[in-house]
Parts: structure tokens; C-alpha cells; sequence
């Protein structure tokens, strides 16, 4: 599975874990490409169902201005197209994360 964050290409360590630091003007948006996830082979289920192993990527932390964004805070963000989306993305497709305020105060301000 491959992720771009605003062009960039993400690349894991050998754990196949990533920290990135992006810049962000306000108002902005992140936008996190994920490609290359087979379905049929990268996610495996058991008889009932149950997801066993899958390949995701995971949006642990977020700071703003050198604050961290709370755990609560990332497991409601973000919010796309009106519906709920998790900080976790097991598909292949395009996440848009917006950052709709002036400035990083009144971000914060909004969605706390």
C-alpha cells in the first residue's frame, strides 16, 4: 500500500511505520493519497467475517503549532463529505482534511 501526502510519497521504516511533517497554511487542506491495497490479499478475514490481518494507514498524531491535537480529536476527525471517517484508512482512494479557518488558533478554537 502505497501513501502521498500532498504530492509527497510517504516511504515506512522497517516496521512499516512513517512520521511526516507537513507544512500547512490555514485555510488549507491535507490530502492523503493511498494506493496499491488488493483486497483480496491484503485484507484477511476469518469464516465469520472478522477482519484477522489488514494492511492501513493510521493517523496517530496531529500538531498544531507545536499542540498536539488530542487522541479524542482524531478518532471524530476527520469528517468528509459530512460523514464520519476514522483516523483509520484501509482503501485505496483520496482523503481531503481540511483546515477551514484563518489561522491555526481559530482551527483549534472550532474543533475542540
Amino acid at each position: 500500500m502505497n501513501l502521498r501526502v500532498n504530492g509527497i510519497d510517504v516511504v515506512p521504516d522497517l516496521n512499516d511505520q512513517a512520521m511526516i511533517e507537513v507544512c500547512v497554511c490555514f485555510p488549507s487542506e491535507l490530502v492523503l493519497e493511498l494506493q496499491g491495497k488488493n483486497m483480496n490479499m491484503d485484507t484477511i478475514v476469518d469464516v465469520n467475517g472478522n477482519v484477522i490481518k489488514d494492511k492501513f494507514v493510521q493517523l496517530l498524531q496531529v500538531k498544531i503549532d507545536r499542540m498536539n491535537v488530542s487522541n479524542h480529536f482524531l478518532q471524530k476527525w476527520p469528517i468528509i463529505n459530512d460523514s464520519f471517517v476514522s483516523n483509520y484508512f484501509g482503501f485505496n482512494g483520496i482523503v481531503r482534511l481540511e483546515f477551514n479557518a484563518p489561522t491555526a488558533f481559530h482551527w483549534l478554537l472550532k474543533n475542540r
